[in-house]
C-alpha cells in the first residue's frame, strides 16, 4: 500500500479506516459484504475456487479482516479465531507431548488455567518467571529443550512490561520460539514481529474490536511453515474460525 508517486506508506489510521481500500469488483461497493454461506460450490473441474470450501476453513469476510490485521502487524499472515482463548489454545495444542514452555507466573487467567490444565494432564512441562524480569526468564529457558517462550506485555493484570526484543534474543539464543500476547497494545502500536517475536497474539475482543459485541482472537506471523499450517488445521478441525458477521463487526 504505497501512496501514488511516493514511497511513503499510508498511515495506520488510513489503512484501518479503509480496510485496505476494499472495492467489490462487481458492484463497486466500498464496504466488505458479510458472506454467510456454510459451504462453497466448486468449479467445473471440482477444484476449490478459493482456499476455503467450508465455513470452518474461513471465508471472504474473515479473510478481509485477517488481511487488515496482517497489514497492521506487518505480518506475512494472520489467523482469526472465535475468541482469544481459542487462538491461545490452538498454539498450546500444536505443541508436542511433554514440551517445555516458559510462561509468566501471573498472566491472563484463562490462558494460565489452560497451561496448568495441560501440565496436570502430563501434556506439558512448565517453568515460570516474573513478568518483566529478563534474568528470571533467561534462567527458566532450557537450551535446546524449551519449545516456546510466552510473553505477555503489558502484563494482565499488573501491567508489567517485558522487553520484547530482549526476550526474543533470549528465546532465539536457546533455539526456541517467542510468542507475545500484546492484547493491551493493538498491532499498529507494538508490531511485536518487528521486535523479534515469532508469533504475535491478540485477544481482538478488547482494543482491536473496541465496542464489546464480539469475542475474537488473532495470531500473526512471518513464518508460515509447518507450525503455522498445523495451527490452521487445528482451527479448522475445532471449528474455531471467526464467523463472518463477527469478522464484519471487527472490520
Amino acid at each position: 500500500m504505497e501512496r501514488s508517486g511516493s514511497n511513503r506508506r499510508l498511515s495506520p489510521a488510513t489503512r484501518i479506516a479503509q480496510a485496505l481500500r476494499y472495492i467489490d469488483e462487481e458492484t463497486g461497493a466500498i464496504i466488505p459484504p458479510i458472506q454467510l454461506t456454510a459451504t462453497y460450490a466448486r468449479d467445473a473441474d471440482y477444484n476449490n475456487r478459493k482456499p476455503y470450501y467450508y465455513k470452518r476453513d474461513g471465508g471472504p469476510t474473515t479473510e478481509q479482516a485477517e488481511a487488515v490485521i496482517a497489514d497492521l502487524e506487518d505480518a506475512a499472515d494472520s489467523l482469526l479465531f472465535s475468541s482469544g482463548m481459542s487462538a491461545a489454545s490452538a498454539v498450546i495444542e500444536q505443541l508436542a507431548a511433554g514440551a517445555h514452555v516458559v510462561i509468566p507466573k501471573v498472566m491472563y487467567h484463562g490462558v494460565l488455567m489452560q497451561f496448568h490444565r495441560y501440565e496436570a494432564k502430563g501434556r506439558l512441562q512448565l517453568s515460570t518467571y516474573d513478568a518483566g524480569n529478563l534474568d528470571q526468564l533467561a534462567a527458566a529457558v532450557r537450551q535446546g529443550d524449551t519449545a516456546l517462550v510466552w510473553v505477555e506485555t503489558p502484563n494482565n493484570p499488573d501491567w508489567a512490561v517485558t522487553d520484547i526484543a530482549a526476550a526474543a534474543q533470549i528465546a532465539h539464543d536457546a533455539g526456541t520460539l517467542l510468542l507475545t500476547d500484546c492484547t493491551a497494545t493493538p498491532p499498529c502500536s507494538t508490531q511485536a514481529l518487528a521486535l523479534g517475536a515469532d508469533i504475535s497474539f491478540h485477544s481482538a475482543t478488547k482494543y482491536l474490536n473496541g465496542h464489546s459485541d464480539i469475542t475474537a482472537g488473532v495470531l500473526s506471523t512471518n513464518d508460515t511453515g509447518a507450525m503455522w499450517q498445523d495451527i490452521f488445521e487445528i482451527r479448522k478441525l475445532q471449528g474455531t474460525v471467526l464467523q463472518a458477521f463477527d469478522a464484519w463487526l471487527l472490520l
